[in-house]
């Protein structure tokens, strides 16, 4: 993995993320499935999987206390064996799941007093959906997700008393508050 972070101005940062992922299944053997005639199923799997997950953004910290960032991110996840075996009395075979991730956000930091908003819209090609059933996945050929989490937290620091507590009450670590909006295509 290499990360890098560049000042393109004063308070405006570019910063990437390369990450390159190999998988590689070799698996023989009976599966746990039999066909019509009672036979067990050969259970053969030769696969390899090259992973390329890049990510890129800027951040800009417009004060002191405040910074904007926009961000753009690619993962890839490989198909489960159970994802293999489920999928032997047919000729099909997995996919790898791709995910493709927009960010925008703010953050404010005090000295008692954080504060945190981040919109996403993420796309799914091929997402791995559990069914709910033991073992089974489901695959969504486009899947497209969006939401807006909001985030705060206070802090209450007084004179000898720590952090987490301010006259022996709790401190209020955080309330969380997200409105999602789900589609499918």
């Amino acid at each position: 993995m290499r990360k890098a972070n560049f000042e393109l101005l004063k308070g405006l940062n570019l910063y990437g993320d390369l990450q390159y992922r190999y998988v590689k299944y070799n698996i023989d053997g009976p599966s746990d499935q039999f066909d019509a005639a009672k036979q067990q199923v050969p259970y053969n799997v030769h696969e390899t999987f090259n992973f390329f997950n890049p990510k890129a953004g800027l951040s800009w910290t417009i004060a002191p206390r405040h910074t904007a960032y926009l961000s753009y991110a690619m993962a890839h996840k490989e198909p489960t064996r159970n994802d293999y075996e489920n999928v032997l009395q047919n000729s099909s075979k997995p996919r790898h799941e791709t995910l493709n991730d927009f960010e925008l956000g703010y953050n404010f930091s005090g000295e008692r007093l954080s504060f945190g908003v981040n919109f996403y819209y993420m796309r799914y090609k091929d997402q791995f959906v559990l069914t709910g059933e033991q073992k089974r996945h489901r695959r969504n050929d486009f899947k497209k997700t969006s939401a807006i989490p909001i985030v705060a937290a206070w802090s209450c620091k007084l004179l000898g008393a720590p952090s987490t507590s301010c006259a022996g009450m709790p401190t209020l670590r955080g309330a969380i508050t997200e409105k999602k909006i789900l589609w499918s295509k």
